[in-house]
């Protein structure tokens, strides 16, 4: 033994003088020729005692040594592109918002992009976010599909979505996660909606409320992408409630706005439904500021169950979706596409009602 750590002693010292002829030429990443030319044999050896195989090519312990001290202090690491090229798989799993933003402070989207890394880890997999949304469909596509992930989880699409056309002639497997269309070709996870708006409707009715207002998103010229104002008025009309049309207010990113909207409506809805808890909180926020007060005067009922940071004390009443199972399943779901079961395949992660402390009866 002590023999073998003297000659690795001399080695070093050797490794270290060859070093110095090369300082000037290695570049930032070193590679298998840099470490080749240092230890002065080829390329082929080098891999082959990185790769644990000098044994089988009979590579003496002298080289062996070389090659390990001049990887060490080169810093040399086998490229992680050609190791999966090899194996035809890189554990990566690609991320991409199809809402093509992502605000500070977005607690939906922080949570879930979280709970599919944990998932990922729990399968074996790296989660590649996407950030980048100044490419264009083509070049999205290109970037997603070209071999740095084995699989794609799309959140949030439309049916207008450009990349879709794209995926759905590609290899990759894809999951659709949260969507807001029906896409039978393509593997899909998706809260149970239905259910969820059924809840709200009997939470409402049962609670005595007939004048009802929404608030709706509007993305890319469509109003009520999610379709959850559409489920609202088929759910309420089956308890033989109308829901009045100029009850409809589009929400502009100003709580403000949609407040003085509210008042403006004759008679005044007794209860409004917000399609996205995050500004269902902004909103009992300005309701408050303007002395509206929330059950008494106005109920309000949100959607996702996440309690987002609010100056007032109040729980919205929700439907509670669990971001956690949902991503899970569609990791799970994309992981099963990758080991080669033929899909598409589909998950509906169930919901339940949250009443928090915004749901009343209307004030007689």
């Amino acid at each position: 033994m002590n023999k073998r750590l003297c000659k690795m002693h001399r080695s070093s010292h050797r490794i270290e003088a060859m070093n110095d002829r090369f300082k000037e030429s290695i570049r930032s990443r070193s590679t298998l020729v840099d470490v080749a030319r240092i230890v002065g044999v080829s390329t082929s050896t080098v891999s082959s005692v990185l790769a644990g195989n000098s044994g089988r090519r009979r590579i003496s312990d002298d080289t062996c040594s070389k090659v390990q001290i001049a990887a060490q202090e080169l810093g040399y690491t086998p490229s992680l592109l050609h190791r999966n090229m090899r194996r035809g798989r890189t554990h990566v799993i690609s991320l991409f918002n199809a809402f093509r933003k992502r605000s500070s402070g977005d607690l939906y989207l922080d949570r879930l992009s979280g709970a599919l890394e944990r998932a990922g880890g729990v399968l074996g997999y790296d989660i590649l976010i996407h950030a980048n949304f100044n490419r264009d469909a083509q070049e999205t596509y290109d970037f997603l599909n070209g071999g740095l992930a084995d699989g794609l989880v799309l959140f949030g699409s439309t049916a207008d979505e450009p990349l879709l056309p794209l995926l759905r002639g590609s290899s990759l497997p894809t999951v659709l996660v949260a969507p807001h269309h029906v896409e039978p070709e393509f593997s899909t996870v998706v809260d149970d909606e239905a259910v969820g708006m059924r809840l709200i409707a009997e939470a409402l009715v049962e609670h005595g409320h007939r004048n009802i207002a929404a608030v709706v998103g509007q993305r890319g010229g469509m109003l009520d992408p999610t379709g959850r104002l559409r489920r609202l008025r088929e759910e309420l009309a089956q308890r033989d409630v109308v829901f009045d049309e100029r009850n409809i207010i589009v929400y502009d990113d100003s709580p403000q706005d949609t407040v003085r909207a509210l008042l403006a409506i004759k008679p005044r809805p007794t209860a409004l439904f917000v399609w996205h808890d995050g500004n269902a909180y902004r909103i009992v926020e300005e309701c408050e500021a303007q002395g509206i007060r929330v059950p008494q005067d106005l109920s309000v009922v949100g959607y996702d169950g996440i309690v987002w940071p609010c100056k007032s004390p109040h729980v919205v009443a929700s439907v509670a979706v669990p971001l956690e199972a949902m991503a899970a399943s569609g990791l799970t779901l994309l992981n099963r596409l990758i080991e080669g079961e033929p899909g598409p395949l589909f998950d509906t992660i169930p919901v339940k009602f949250s009443p928090g402390t915004t749901l009343g009866r209307p004030n007689s």
